[in-house]
C-alpha cells in the first residue's frame, strides 16, 4: 500500500477538485469518517484510497487485485460505476435515480462510502464558509471562524461550538439507526415506522442543537424558542403519531426476492425469502 501511495502521490494523481480541495486530503478525511463513524473496515478503506488513482488510470484494477484481493477490486469497480452515474446529470435528475444508484452500487459498502464522502464535503464546506456556528465554548473541539464577520464582532479570539458538525453527526447516527431498523429488524413491514423515526431523529436533534446556535435573524433575539425550534415541533409530533400508528397495526408479511430480473437467465427460478434468510 505504501509503495502504491508513493507512486500516485509522485505523479500528482489526486490534485485539487473544482472547489480547490486537495484530493488526497479529501480521501483521507473520508476514510477517517468511514472507519470511526460508520465502522467500515480495511477492505473498504483501501478501496476508497485507491479509487481515484484507478479512475485516473495511474494504476490498474489488475495491479490492485494482485496486491490486495478481489474484494477490494470489486468495491473499486462499483465505485467507478456509481461515480459514472453521478456524472450523468440526466440520470441524477430522473425520478428513477435512486433505483439506478442501488443497481450500480450493488453493495451497501459503496453507498456508505459515498455518504461518508458527501458528509466530508459538507463539513469542509461549512467550516471553510464559517457559517451557522454556536455560542462560545471552552471545550477542546471548539472552532474559531475568522472568516465570519459575526464571529469577529461577537467572539474575537474565542472558540465556538461547531454546530454544523453536531448536526452532521446526529444525521449520520440517524442513518445508521434507520439502516439497522430496515435490514436487521424488517421495519419496512410496519408502514410509517421508519419515516416516523426519521422525523423525530431529524427534527429533535435540530431542536436541541438550536439552543447553542447563534440567532440566525434579529427577531429571534428575545424568543424563548427560535423559529427553527417552533417549526421542528410539529414534525416531531407527526413522527410520534406515525410510530404509534405503525405499532398499533399488524405487521405486514413481505416476501423479499433473492434474485432480480437482470440476473443470469440460466440461474435457478426465483424464490422468496425474508431478509433474515427464512424460506
Amino acid at each position: 500500500m505504501r509503495e502504491l501511495m508513493q507512486r500516485v502521490v509522485a505523479l500528482d494523481c489526486y490534485g485539487r477538485d473544482k472547489n480547490g480541495i486537495n484530493g488526497l486530503i479529501r480521501n483521507i478525511n473520508t476514510a477517517l469518517i468511514a472507519t470511526t463513524e460508520i465502522g467500515l473496515k480495511r477492505t473498504s478503506v483501501i478501496a476508497l484510497l485507491l479509487y481515484r488513482p484507478v479512475l485516473k488510470k495511474v494504476i490498474t484494477l489488475e495491479e490492485v487485485e494482485k496486491t490486495f484481493d478481489a474484494d477490494v477490486t470489486l468495491i473499486i469497480q462499483r465505485l467507478l460505476k456509481t461515480s459514472d452515474l453521478y456524472a450523468r446529470n440526466t440520470a441524477v435528475n430522473s425520478e428513477n435515480f435512486h433505483h439506478l444508484l442501488f443497481s450500480f452500487a450493488e453493495d451497501v459498502r459503496v453507498i456508505l462510502i459515498m455518504i461518508a464522502d458527501r458528509l466530508c464535503l459538507i463539513r469542509l464546506g461549512n467550516l471553510m464558509n464559517s457559517e451557522i456556528f454556536g455560542h462560545a465554548t471552552t471545550l477542546p473541539w471548539g472552532f474559531m471562524f475568522p472568516r465570519s464577520a459575526e464571529w469577529r464582532a461577537l467572539y474575537p479570539g474565542v472558540a465556538c461550538h461547531p454546530t454544523q458538525i453536531y448536526e452532521a453527526l446526529c444525521y449520520l447516527a440517524l442513518f445508521g439507526l434507520l439502516m439497522w431498523m430496515y435490514w436487521r429488524r424488517n421495519a419496512g413491514e410496519r408502514p410509517g415506522l421508519i419515516f416516523g423515526v426519521f422525523l423525530i431523529g431529524t427534527f429533535a436533534s435540530r431542536f436541541f442543537i438550536e439552543f447553542i446556535k447563534n440567532p440566525q435573524v434579529a427577531f429571534e433575539q428575545d424568543m424563548t424558542l427560535n423559529m427553527g425550534q417552533l417549526l421542528s415541533i410539529p414534525f416531531v409530533l407527526a413522527g410520534i403519531g406515525l410510530i404509534l400508528w405503525a405499532m398499533s397495526h399488524p405487521r405486514l408479511k413481505i416476501a423479499y426476492p433473492d434474485r432480480y430480473a437482470d440476473d443470469d437467465k440460466d440461474a435457478a427460478p426465483r424464490r422468496t425469502a425474508s431478509k433474515h434468510g427464512k424460506r
